[in-house]
């Protein structure tokens, strides 16, 4: 008798529990031909961490003279760490990445990755190692995700 009370209930919060913690609130940021990026919003985090600064080198001003190196510095910087996603539509790909981006520095560092088929949203491969930081320039779409993210209300 309570089997067929509580069952049904059980089922339902299930299904209902399950959609709040698999949601996304994926915005579009930028495209690239059949290539787009997107952001969810709901996952952006701040947080600061202290970084070693390296100016770039002043060149010297007479030919033959060696460059100026000026001296670097610890410096703490804000970090920005958020899911976004990368769709392949010609792959028929979803490349769902966590990272963290540093404004300071121009980079940003992958992680974790998901990838998965797009219409079915069925896992292919899962990887859980950080990459190391890589450079981004102006032109990069990790430039607009960036922008992005600093355009949004913070939490």
């Amino acid at each position: 008798m309570i089997k067929k009370r509580v069952l049904p209930f059980l089922l339902m919060a299930m299904v209902f529990f399950s959609g709040t913690c698999l949601a996304e609130n994926m915005q579009f940021v930028d495209a690239n031909g059949a290539t787009g990026y997107y952001v969810d919003v709901d996952s952006i985090e701040f947080s600061t961490d202290k970084v070693w600064i390296q100016p770039d080198p002043i060149p010297a001003k007479e030919p033959g003279k060696p460059s100026v190196v000026p001296k670097g510095y610890m410096a703490e910087v804000e970090l920005v760490t958020a899911r976004v996603a990368v769709i392949k539509a010609r792959q028929n790909r979803r490349f769902i990445y966590r990272m963290r981006f540093n404004p300071t520095l121009s980079t940003y560092q992958i992680l974790s990755s998901v990838t998965q088929q797009y219409d079915t949203r069925a896992t292919l491969q899962t990887d859980n190692t950080p990459l190391t930081a890589t450079g981004y320039t102006v032109a990069s779409p990790m430039h607009e995700m960036v922008d992005f993210i600093y355009e949004q209300p913070r939490k």
